[in-house]
């Protein structure tokens, strides 16, 4: 049994994650999952606790955070290295939570970030 995180939970299933002390780690009990019929799942280290996780892998949307731009709270903005990860993320921030979120690539060069605003058609729903 792996522990549960205190502070991470998934998105779906509103319940606390798994922390795994490695990659390796994490990969075993994927690679299990998988043996088990449980679908693929695929490791992610975590920014808020620095745990590594699992998320299913049609979810997976590596993202960094951004060393220039910030968000409307004052937090780095997450920075996708590549616009069909963003444009993932949009589409699943709008079937999961009705946000609605737009693509537009990050102005000092760090990949694509997402916004609220609409400034141009929205690249989320491609």
């Amino acid at each position: 049994m792996y522990p549960k995180s205190p502070t991470c939970v998934g998105q779906v299933s509103k319940r606390h994650l798994n922390e795994y002390r490695s990659l390796e780690e994490a990969q075993r009990h994927a690679a299990y999952l998988a043996e088990q019929g449980r679908g693929k799942m695929q490791p992610y280290v975590c920014e808020r606790c620095g745990h590594w996780h699992l998320s299913p892998a049609n979810r997976a949307t590596p993202s960094k955070a951004c060393p220039v731009c910030k968000g409307a709270d004052g937090a780095p903005k997450d920075a996708y290295e590549r616009e069909q990860d963003a444009a993932r993320r949009a589409r699943l921030s709008h079937k999961e939570r009705g946000v609605s979120l737009t693509v537009y690539p990050c102005p000092a060069g760090y990949g694509w970030h997402l916004t609220r605003a609409r400034a141009t058609p929205s690249r989320a729903t491609r």
